[in-house]
């Protein structure tokens, strides 16, 4: 890797910050610019729109299924839809009820994502060379469709030479497609290291995974790196490349040995890695549990936030160490701003401090208006650029490794209990504090608990593609469902001083609490 490029990327982007308003104005003029012969810009009447005033009434607001149609005709290979640039890639990302959203992703909109987000950790801590573990294995960089925003971003870097060359691994461990047995894979590659820099992952979640698995497997993995062997179900292409990347010298095998037999995993990162310099994943905001979960393996090595992203844009990168706050990304798209009490949308440079917005995007890949759903609490400025923290979203959902549940899904799913004849008289949902994490339902019932949880996770499998997916990486544990006497769940809305739920079926934190001290002390009746 080669410091004087990271460096030089990170100034960019405080370059662009400085001078945001600008960089704003610039890429509305360009996006409609280009897209004005498109069957959506001929629509909109994008070459008639003089700025920022006309564009706001020139189209309104927009979700998703105003698109759907667009995206579709564009899928199948029709020209100047949504943009006269052909899709770089179709993303999927998450949906509710079964149903995902395909997304375009434009190659101008992956050049400007650039490499701000990968490069602002080894900035901000001035790590220079040095070997790095990405706990991913992302989508060959070549591949078409069906990607997740996150595997299209570095394969684009790999193919640019911007990431080549700093993760363990090479491409044959860090893109491909038939590798299933992720935490084996990276925990061989990583152990056999003994001067690994950082630890890398989209979320900070995955982390906690790449931990628990070292927790339960380090004797397999232990001998397996002693003897040579490959343990896991691989291909015979992919074992030969684990075992080329993970030959470690007797010395790095005997500190092992030495380090993992006292089965005391505090701290374990540093015990293993002494040059750890930083951790890094998406997290922080409801997540923030996950990091102090973290903090027993880690202990006080800093952390990055990563990236504040979703499949529409990717548009803020962070701002510090050991801290989720971010800095808008000046080039990614064009911003508005609505208030969350609502009104109309403010521009770039109204924003208020400690004040909440929704973003709204206008991207290089076709998205125009676009509400995110997402809350912004605007924390500062760096130059002209918002600096923010995430404070929720529009709706509300659950969330564990990405998969996003919301109240409409998880009420479906109980609803399924009735076709099997299964009575419940009120529910509420939560996330438990565990890795992996799973799903509580909380039922007022007299059914049996292990049959509907069986039965919650078969729903959960048909109504969430990601969810589905998610399980059988292992990612998620199945859901538990927790019987309740008759009106528990009203007793907890009042003894944590609340009046309602969220979206009606979702359990905030006190919630959880309330119902989890109730439970036990039954136990102990």
């Amino acid at each position: 890797m080669r410091e004087d490029r990271v460096a030089h990327s990170v100034k960019k982007l405080y370059a662009d910050a400085e001078n945001a308003y600008a960089v704003n104005a610039r890429n509305l003029r360009e996006i409609l610019a280009a897209n004005a012969d498109t069957v959506l810009g001929r629509r909109a009447g994008f070459s008639s729109v003089a700025d920022a005033a006309d564009w706001a009434r020139a189209l309104p607001l927009t979700e998703y299924p105003f698109y759907e149609e667009y995206v579709l005709r564009a899928a199948a290979g029709e020209k100047n839809v949504l943009t006269a640039e052909d899709a770089y890639t179709f993303l999927y990302t998450s949906g509710t009820m079964g149903k995902r959203k395909m997304l375009p992703l434009c190659e101008t909109a992956l050049s400007r994502y650039g490499s701000y987000i990968c490069d602002i950790p080894f900035y901000l801590t001035g790590t220079r060379g040095g070997t790095h573990l990405h706990t991913s294995v992302f989508c060959p960089p070549d591949g078409r469709g069906g990607q997740l925003l996150s595997s299209a971003y570095f394969g684009y870097l790999y193919c640019g030479g911007q990431v080549e060359g700093r993760y363990l691994g090479g491409r044959r461990l860090n893109f491909a497609g038939d590798i299933s047995a992720v935490p084996y894979v990276k925990l061989r590659i990583a152990l056999a290291c003994a001067d690994l820099c950082s630890l890398q992952s989209i979320f900070l979640y995955d982390t906690l995974l790449f931990f628990g698995y070292l927790g339960e497997h380090w004797q397999t993995l232990l001998r397996d790196l002693r003897d040579g062997r490959v343990s896991a179900e691989l291909s015979a292409r992919a074992k030969e490349a684990l075992c080329a990347a993970s030959d470690p010298t007797r010395e790095r095998l005997a500190e092992l040995e030495r380090v993992l037999s006292r089965g005391d995993f505090t701290q374990i990162a540093r015990k293993l890695w002494r040059g750890l310099r930083f951790v890094c994943g998406i997290g922080g905001g409801e997540q923030t549990w996950q990091t102090e979960m973290l903090r027993k393996y880690i202990g006080d090595t800093p952390v990055c936030y990563f990236t504040y992203t979703s499949s529409e844009v990717m548009a803020g990168a962070a701002a510090r160490m050991d801290g989720a706050e971010y800095v808008l990304m000046p080039e990614s798209a064009y911003y508005e701003f609505l208030p969350a009490g609502g009104g109309e949308t403010v521009a770039m440079e109204d924003v208020a401090v400690g004040e909440c917005y929704e973003p709204v995007v206008t991207t290089f890949s076709g998205l125009y208006r676009y509400r995110t759903g997402d809350i912004l609490r605007v924390t500062g400025r760096l130059g002209q650029a918002p600096l923010f923290e995430v404070a929720g979203r529009v709706g509300h959902f659950l969330d564990i490794a990405g998969e996003k549940l919301d109240g409409a899904t998880l009420a479906e799913a109980v609803r399924r209990l009735a076709a099997d004849g299964i009575q419940i008289r009120d529910f509420t949902v939560c996330t438990a504090r565990s890795v992996p994490g799973r799903y509580v339902f909380f039922l007022e019932t007299e059914a049996d608990a292990a049959r509907c949880s069986r039965l919650l996770d078969g729903a959960l499998h048909a109504l969430s593609h990601d969810y589905a997916e998610l399980r059988a990486l292992g990612m998620i544990a199945p859901p538990e469902a927790v019987p309740c006497e008759k009106f528990a769940i009203d007793a907890a809305l009042h003894a944590g001083g609340l009046s309602h739920r969220k979206e009606g079926v979702i359990a905030g934190e006190a919630v959880y609490r309330a119902l989890t001290e109730g439970r036990r002390k039954r136990h102990e009746e």
